[in-house]
């Protein structure tokens, strides 16, 4: 999955607006709570290989509309170069063919959007730069405290 969603759906109520860098880059999506769903009906299964797991693909300028039409921020499109380059759209059918995945979901992007959008206006997620709201921040953390507790033993 990918928590674009989250940081964008908090950076538009928060700022009052989004901006998208391009927005011609595609993304999987799929709940958190989908994917729970998923690992306990798959539990006693005896699948093997690799299974994509997402209930949409679409693009991040879509994404930012929808975040729009959900918020009212104002969306700032750019073709100023962002350093995230990811660009890849799941394909969920082996999951599918395979009844691996559970479908249909009630949770699509728009619920993600109001789910997150109800937290930050609950106020109980208000600091956009906090590391647990960035993989790379989060990830950056966790191995440099790794390393630091490696090279002091």
């Amino acid at each position: 999955t990918d928590l674009a969603v989250n940081y964008m759906t908090m950076s538009a109520i928060k700022k009052g607006f989004l901006q998208v860098f391009g927005g011609s880059q595609w993304r999987p999506f799929i709940h958190v709570n989908d994917i729970g769903r998923n690992i306990v009906k798959n539990l006693d299964n005896d699948f093997t290989g690799i299974y994509n797991l997402a209930t949409e693909n679409i693009m991040i300028s879509e994404l930012a509309k929808k975040i729009q039409q959900e918020t009212g921020c104002e969306v700032k499109f750019t073709e100023q170069k962002f350093e995230d380059n990811r660009n890849y759209n799941a394909s969920a059918d082996k999951a599918k063919k395979d009844d691996v995945i559970v479908l249909p979901t009630e949770r699509d992007i728009l619920y993600g959007i109001r789910q997150i959008k109800k937290l930050v206006l609950e106020n109980r997620v208000n600091d956009l730069e906090n590391e647990f709201y960035s993989n790379v921040k989060r990830l950056t953390s966790i191995l440099e405290d790794y390393s630091n507790n490696c090279i002091s033993k």
